[in-house]
């Protein structure tokens, strides 16, 4: 979705929307790790998650085709084949729906933990790379669109890619799981990859 700010945006972005929409290098062969199995190129197949505040309920689904690699120190995304997140909410009674699409790539510098189970977190500070988010809600206002980079670097964050997850590993599958508050509102997302030969 839009950055947190999306679901997880300020709330001047919200009363804009809807009158309140809820609109959130390797190490040396001697020193290296395990590679373990989270290690590797992944394809998100789906995404879910959603957002909570006292007036508001909102969820989130979609992103289906994100190619992700993750390394022990680095996180890249592509998003170029990727479909887009739907995202449906209530807000104070009013229903709404809106669609987020990402396009281009994105890298962080990252602490990646675990094999089989573990954590997986960004340094949203180093975020590079020209990736685009665009989105609109349905029947209300023009598209908007902003760069990935801006929103990690400023303090914010996207639906796609939160800065901190957990993680199971599988054979071919792995689900990152994230949960965390922002701006009064409790904030889950689950994203379920397989992954790429």
């Amino acid at each position: 979705m839009v950055p947190v700010v999306s679901v997880f945006a300020p709330r001047a972005a919200l009363a804009a929307a809807v009158i309140g929409l809820c609109v959130v290098a390797p190490a040396s062969a001697a020193s290296a790790a395990p590679k373990g199995c989270v290690i590797g190129t992944w394809k998100q197949t789906g995404m879910s998650g959603t957002v909570i505040a006292d007036d508001s309920y909102t969820e989130v689904h979609g992103g289906a085709g994100v190619k992700l690699t993750i390394a022990r120190t680095s996180v890249r995304y592509d998003f170029n084949k990727s479909a887009k997140e739907t995202t449906t909410g209530e807000v104070e009674g009013i229903h709404w729906s809106a669609w987020t699409k990402y396009t281009k790539l994105l890298s962080f510098d990252a602490t990646v933990k675990g094999s089989a189970s573990g954590s997986v977190r960004l340094k949203p500070k180093t975020a590079e790379g020209g990736a685009i988010g665009r989105s609109q809600v349905a029947n209300l206002g023009p598209e908007r669109s902003w760069k990935l980079r801006t929103t990690y670097r400023g303090g914010g964050q996207e639906s796609i890619a939160p800065i901190k997850s957990s993680f199971t590993c599988k054979g071919k599958s792995l689900t990152l799981k994230s949960g965390f508050s922002f701006d009064g509102r409790k904030i889950t997302v689950d994203r379920f990859f397989t992954r790429v030969p």
